[in-house]
């Protein structure tokens, strides 16, 4: 009997030269724990492909370790990823109807990454928040209306620099009546772009979600992609702007959206624009748009991750600069709304750069129609195995550009 295939997971080395091991975190939740294991039991579940039986990978395994790797030692393997729930068979498929069940039941959507990323008291996170604001550079004065942001999705300690620079912004744009919010899902999902009609918590306050923001999106894309809104329950890419836009735009409604992977046409090197599931999400996003009232686009959106960490060459000076090279086309092209622009210079060679922030910022090109895009900052997070790379943009219609901003911050994590 073939051994299910090993589920989608974050996985990374931890430990040391002497014991080495591989940490996996489940991008759904669903496994709310992060779980080690020896690198020969992780070698081994690589190979769990939903079509080898134990014998089939037991030989396999051995002939690329080059020794001997018994069956009855892969069926042990097997067992213990199965009742971690990390195989896609009958055991994942109970935890995840419970999981699914228990979040439709609950009223609204938690503030999952509250008390560890970020202060979960009031007073300490508004605090947190002015600090961060307080951070930003002097940016130019826009003349114009401000239509969209491109905002990180990293965490608020590498990341709160940029944060600054993305947000400074709301500070002096007025009261917006809906945000539509999109943001990277680092877990599968079925369907190119998911909803949820819950509020999203935070320290603050709840930060009410638009009913009729989100019907219109439903509208489009038919209730069945409600299928995946378990995918919002620990997903930190809306949760990190909700803290911002709470603060800064307290009566305003958002319409939060994740969206799902363009793998399908990046591995087929076409553009999405004309692909049929992608048109419709595009359809939706703007759908969401408020019909009388001021509307905003936020793209949570980190850039690049490069190095051994993501299973890419060491980090060089020629890696990183080529890294920054290939992130500042893009965003060249995002300033432009050039979609299609955006997608091929991520894309060429096969994504080459792990770009996360790939769908959301292509979805708001697409969206926005009209404006134009300047870069409020640019920053590579390094560290010794890894590297994130995350930017700032600001789109606005009309008025008279301000000056042209290299935008370069760099700051080390360790």
């Amino acid at each position: 009997m073939p051994i299910p295939p090993l589920r989608p997971l974050d996985v990374f080395p931890v430990g040391d030269a002497k014991r080495p091991m591989f940490a996996m975190r489940d991008p759904m939740g669903i496994v709310s724990e992060l779980l080690a294991v020896q690198p020969e039991a992780f070698f081994i579940a690589s190979h769990f492909d939903g079509e080898a039986d134990a014998d089939g990978v037991a030989r396999l395994v051995s002939l690329r370790m080059g020794g001997k790797v018994d069956a009855m030692v892969v069926h042990s393997v097997a067992q213990q990823f199965s009742d971690r729930g990390l195989l896609l068979d009958e055991k994942f498929q109970e935890m995840y109807a419970k999981a699914r069940e228990a979040f439709a039941a609950q009223p609204t959507r938690a503030a999952a990454h509250a008390g560890g990323n970020y202060p979960d008291d009031a007073s300490q996170l508004t605090q947190f928040l002015k600090q961060v604001l307080s951070l930003a550079d002097e940016q130019p004065r826009f003349d114009g209306d401000l239509i969209g942001l491109i905002s990180p999705h990293i965490d608020f300690e590498r990341g709160h620099a940029l944060y600054a620079q993305a947000y400074k912004p709301l500070e002096r744009a007025g009261q917006f009546d809906r945000i539509v919010v999109l943001g990277t899902s680092h877990g599968p999902m079925a369907s190119s772009l998911v909803p949820t009609r819950k509020n999203f918590e935070t320290p603050l306050g709840p930060l009410a979600t638009s009913q009729s923001g989100v019907d219109a999106v439903l509208s489009v894309l038919g209730e069945e992609c409600l299928m995946d809104e378990l995918a919002h329950k620990g997903e930190h890419s809306i949760e990190f702007q909700t803290v911002f836009l709470k603060m800064l735009q307290p009566n305003a409604e958002i319409v939060p959206l994740l969206c799902g992977s363009l793998r399908g046409c990046v591995d087929d090197g076409a553009d999405p624009q004309g692909n049929e599931e992608v048109e419709r999400a595009v359809e939706a996003v703007r759908a969401a748009r408020s019909r009388d009232g001021r509307t905003l686009l936020v793209a949570g959106a980190d850039l690049a991750h490069v190095g051994p960490r993501f299973g890419g060459p060491e980090l060089t000076d020629g890696v990183l600069d080529a890294t920054e090279r290939g992130d500042r086309e893009a965003l060249a092209f995002a300033s432009e709304r050039d979609a299609s622009g955006w997608f091929r210079s991520i894309t060429n060679g096969g994504d080459p750069r792990n770009t996360c922030g790939l769908s959301p910022v292509y979805l708001m090109l697409r969206a926005l129609e009209r404006g134009r895009g300047h870069l409020l900052g640019y920053q590579r997070c390094e560290a010794p195995d890894q590297c994130v790379t995350i930017g700032a943009m600001a789109f606005v219609e009309g008025g008279s550009p301000p000056p042209l901003r290299s935008g370069r911050i760099l700051i080390a994590t360790e």
